[in-house]
């Protein structure tokens, strides 16, 4: 009873993801308001270590697998997103009508997100991006069990003998 318990809570736990990028990706977690920064993968030689190429591998699956992508879709919430793109093409033109266009697009967005476009012509386009997200540590568990459940199956295939011809 107290490990049914004890599993229960943690599928209900509250998870708060905020993700930063200007430059370089920092990633903090908060659950039951402990704060943990995790280091984001390295991108010399060999990828990032095993973890991140496992994390990678499954973020891949979930998002090939549709039921697993809107269930995921339905259960994160968006807290808050701040994003700014200083955009920089070679052309001034094209730079200026690129901008008019991004900028008429972030009028869809809901009201959490602040997305702001600003031509840049002289600098190459640049990217700062905050987002916090907020889900319970069983969504996670639910949509990795979708996903592999979809998955599996095409992997654990045998091939099937052909029949000889005579």
């Amino acid at each position: 009873m107290l490990i049914v318990l004890l599993f229960f809570l943690l599928i209900i736990t509250p998870v708060s993801l905020r993700i930063d990028w200007d430059r370089k990706l920092t990633i903090s977690l908060r659950v039951w308001g402990i704060h943990r920064a995790i280091p984001a993968a390295s991108s010399g030689s060999g990828g990032g270590s095993s973890a991140h190429r496992q994390l990678a591998k499954l973020f891949r699956i979930i998002l090939r697998t549709e039921r697993s992508r809107r269930f995921l879709h339905r259960h994160v919430k968006i807290i808050r997103l701040q994003a700014l793109l200083c955009l920089g093409l070679s052309d001034a033109a094209r730079t200026a009508v690129l901008t008019g266009f991004l900028q008429q697009l972030t009028y869809l967005l809901p009201d959490k997100a602040d997305v702001r476009v600003q031509p840049d012509f002289l600098a190459p386009t640049r990217l700062k991006l905050r987002c916090i997200l907020f889900f319970h540590l069983g969504t996670i568990f639910i949509t990795a069990a979708i996903a592999l459940a979809a998955h599996l199956p095409r992997t654990c295939r045998r091939p099937r003998p052909r029949p000889k011809e005579a």
